[in-house]
């Protein structure tokens, strides 16, 4: 797909605490790719998709 806008993206998303106080936290998996991303928090995850898709 060199050149060209996907228009279309599946991802896998995994959000979870380390313990009932901590931040959520986040592994975003590409399904066509299998890669895998992870994020600290779900401020960051957002921060992603903002950057990825063009924002709101």
């Amino acid at each position: 797909m060199a050149g060209k806008q996907k228009r279309y993206q599946a991802y896998l998303l995994r959000v979870w605490r380390d313990e009932d106080d901590s931040s959520w936290r986040a592994v975003l998996e590409d399904v066509h790719t299998n890669k895998k991303q992870g994020f600290r928090d779900i401020a960051e995850l957002v921060q992603h998709f903002e950057q990825t898709f063009g924002g709101a």
